[in-house]
């Protein structure tokens, strides 16, 4: 069962969320810590914590999401605009994520994969790379995760 957000709903966690969110393109960027997907983490004195577009929701609609996915038309896991945030079943999210061209695909490695943010000339650069990730991240428009995933061989581990 998911945490209960209504019920933890109060001025000073507002000021907290308000406080770690930035706007960046229309999203409203989480700039606090994060889950290891990049969906802001919004922890309290308790040890307990919620993600943080699902708290926004929640504030923004006055409705619990339950069990249900918080999801983004934006496809930006960061963030927490409550515009860009839809509620719908793990199944909705999947046909959603399909239909962008998100979904993970087999077979299709580096520049034939569609989520490819990349070009392998980019990430033979980035693999040979000596400087920081977000140096080079900043050179290549990306986000210093996109990198730091090559360098890691989580992606385009064939090269």
């Amino acid at each position: 069962m998911a945490t209960a957000i209504l019920p933890l709903l109060s001025e000073r966690l507002h000021s907290a969320y308000l406080a770690r969110v930035v706007t960046r393109a229309g999203c409203w960027a989480w700039t606090g810590s994060k889950y290891g997907p990049g969906y802001g983490k919004l922890s309290f004195a308790s040890g307990r914590h919620i993600a943080a577009h699902r708290y926004a929701f929640a504030k923004a609609t006055g409705i619990e999401p339950g069990d249900l996915h918080v999801c983004h038309s934006c496809d930006n896991p960061e963030c927490t605009n409550p515009k860009h945030l839809w509620l719908g079943t793990a199944m909705a999210n999947s046909i959603d994520k399909r239909r962008k061209g998100r979904a993970r695909t087999k077979g299709q490695a580096g520049e034939k994969n569609p989520r490819a943010l990349l070009t392998e000339a980019q990430a033979r650069e980035a693999l040979a790379w000596r400087g920081t990730n977000t140096d080079l991240a900043a050179i290549f428009g990306v986000h210093h995760s996109t990198i730091s995933a090559v360098r890691k061989r989580r992606t385009w581990a064939h090269l």
